[in-house]
């Protein structure tokens, strides 16, 4: 029994204890996540106190990069690229009353469409498309100014 309740707190406690590790987490498919304040103070070059003041003017957005391979009827094959993206809503993240940071709270209003276009809207005939990459970037906005904090790329 002892075990278990240790196992159930560590689960319990372990994303927590990720907050203070200087690095931005994010879940592709739901716009959630956690970005701790070092990461935007480093990227917009501001003090502790410049970054409370302006806290509440951080933004998030996502944006998405896929490229598709489709065959088409005359034996070519195309890569095509689909873009989309969308803002990502934020809270501000406190641990014992002290600002740590940006919970990440999904995405709102995504500007993009779940699943690739049929292949014949890229070649006339066009029979087979496939996602062979995706690219992703999260990116901090503050005024004018659009940082990426976080991006990559997986191969499905």
């Amino acid at each position: 029994m002892n075990k278990l309740l240790v196992a159930l707190s560590v689960l319990v406690l372990w994303p927590l204890s990720l907050r203070g590790d200087g690095v931005a987490q994010f879940d592709t498919a739901t716009g959630e996540g956690f970005v701790p304040k070092s990461v935007i103070q480093v990227a917009f070059d501001l003090s502790n106190g410049q970054l409370k003041r302006v806290s509440d003017s951080v933004s998030f957005a996502f944006a998405e990069k896929d490229t598709l391979v489709v065959n088409c009827r005359n034996g070519q094959t195309l890569e095509a690229f689909v873009e989309f993206g969308s803002n990502v809503g934020s809270t501000l993240a406190f641990s014992k009353g002290q600002f740590v940071g940006f919970d990440l709270t999904g995405f709102v209003d995504p500007e993009w469409v779940k699943d690739p276009p049929p292949a014949d809207s890229f070649c006339p005939g066009g029979t087979f498309g496939q996602i062979s990459e995706k690219r992703f970037t999260l990116s901090a906005v503050l005024a004018n100014e659009s940082i990426v904090i976080l991006g990559g790329g997986i191969t499905p």
